[in-house]
């Protein structure tokens, strides 16, 4: 987000190692990619164990 104020979009991307649909994604969001991160809430499996603890 930092370089995205000193460069242009392009570079920007290139210096954080990202494609530059990615930098846009970002910077339509205004968020860092860690503030994009969701929970993971859900379970790819069925629980084989639920009765122990």
């Amino acid at each position: 987000m930092k370089e995205l104020h000193k460069h242009t979009l392009t570079i920007a991307a290139a210096k954080a190692g990202m494609d530059v649909k990615t930098g846009r994604k970002y910077r339509r969001a205004n968020k860092l990619p860690s503030e994009l991160k969701r929970p993971h809430d859900w379970l790819k499996r069925p629980d084989q164990f639920p009765d122990v603890l």
